[in-house]
């Protein structure tokens, strides 16, 4: 009997094309808990400097400490051994967090959809779809995203591909030329070729170090085993990271939006070199804002009550909108005084019920002219 060849129907559709690059992942390089440390301590970019809590385990590494072989979750004694040079200061998760929202806002500037992934390791993703026409294909958007964020004085990297795994595997490495898109047969076999410990597989230190040990070295190989062993032996974790690899559907970009503000304004026709009576203007801002705090739905007075002038002294902060409180001069000759974080915080809104926290949005010490100045406040 004669074998039949199959013809394939004339309704048969087409083998659908690879999907093209159409996410952007970036990465803050190093993470904000450092980023902060540079912008409020001018010139500290240039020293090795590892971030801890006291007695506890390192939080992040700046790239010297981390060109020395220090990582963080190491304990300090560990650091030390490594880069003896290592200065440890203690996080600034309040700078942090002020850091991490200038570089979302910097990023809705390139993609009108911006998802805040992790805002401890400082990982974005943006939806590149219908920007052709703005920026160019994904890696020119990779490309604004840089820029964008390098005009704030933020560091990152960047990379392109069809989902959030390529994305950000190709934001962490480090090419010379610049961002990368990677699409089809290349994307996969840039997947199969990270090493298991890489950070984007999600995996503990000990979770890889347990596949290490059974000849698992790479995602490719993590993908090749059947996905009960990989659960029955290494657990959710193993499992999580098999579906990351295997390319299982992602869910959609959750858009980050920016938080409501709040803003009260002070002016005061002369100017002042003294601080208390500075302290008192950011009172009376504090004062106001927890106003307006307490009159939301939902928010409780306490919530909301200042207590502007009982922080640490100033310290320096190069970037304006990190600032604690101070004074914006509207006009007259001379150069602008540099600005610096005055002391002062009013209220605690990252609860539940929905408030924010006020902060002052501009900072000045030393003289200011006879002008009229302004001091300006908002809470978010």
């Amino acid at each position: 009997m004669g074998r039949r060849s199959r013809r394939p129907s004339p309704d048969a559709s087409p083998p659908r094309p690879p999907s093209p690059p159409s996410l952007v992942a970036v990465v803050l390089t190093p993470p904000p808990l450092v980023q902060a440390v540079w912008w409020a301590v001018p010139g500290s970019a240039a020293t090795p400097l590892a971030v801890a809590e006291p007695g506890g385990p390192m939080l992040a590494v700046c790239p010297l400490v981390a060109a020395a072989g220090a990582v963080a979750g190491q304990s300090v004694a560990q650091a030390r051994l490594r880069c003896p040079a290592a200065r440890i200061v203690p996080p600034d998760h309040a700078a942090a967090a002020l850091l991490w929202e200038e570089a979302l806002r910097a990023l809705t500037t390139v993609s009108p959809v911006v998802e805040a992934a992790d805002p401890v390791a400082g990982v974005a993703y943006l939806d590149a779809r219908g920007l052709d026409g703005l920026w160019g294909e994904a890696a020119a958007v990779a490309r604004q995203a840089l820029r964008a964020l390098a005009a704030q004085g933020i560091g990152a990297r960047a990379g392109a591909g069809p989902g959030r795994l390529v994305a950000q595997a190709l934001a962490r490495d480090r090419p010379a030329s610049g961002p990368r898109a990677l699409e089809g047969d290349a994307a996969r076999q840039a997947v199969d070729a990270l090493p298991i410990d890489a950070p984007v597989l999600g995996l503990s230190a000990m979770a890889a170090l347990r596949l290490r040990e059974v000849g698992v070295t790479t995602a490719g190989a993590l993908g090749r085993l059947p996905a009960v062993a990989v659960g029955l032996r290494f657990g959710a974790e193993g499992l999580a990271a098999w579906e990351r690899v295997t390319g299982r559907p992602e869910p959609p970009l959750h858009p980050w939006s920016p938080p409501e503000t709040l803003t009260a304004v002070r002016r005061a026709d002369e100017g002042s070199t003294d601080a208390l009576v500075l302290q008192d203007l950011v009172a009376a801002l504090g004062a106001e804002l927890a106003a307006q705090l307490a009159a939301r739905p939902g928010r409780r007075p306490a919530d909301a009550a200042p207590d502007l002038r009982r922080r640490r002294p100033p310290r320096p902060l190069p970037c304006a909108s990190t600032a604690a409180a101070g004074v914006r001069d509207r006009g007259g000759d001379g150069p602008r005084p540099p600005r610096r974080a005055a002391p002062g915080r009013a209220g605690d809104g990252h609860g539940a019920d929905g408030g924010g926290t006020a902060r002052p949005a501009h900072a000045s010490t030393g003289p200011v002219g006879r002008r009229t100045q302004s001091l300006e406040c908002r809470s978010t």
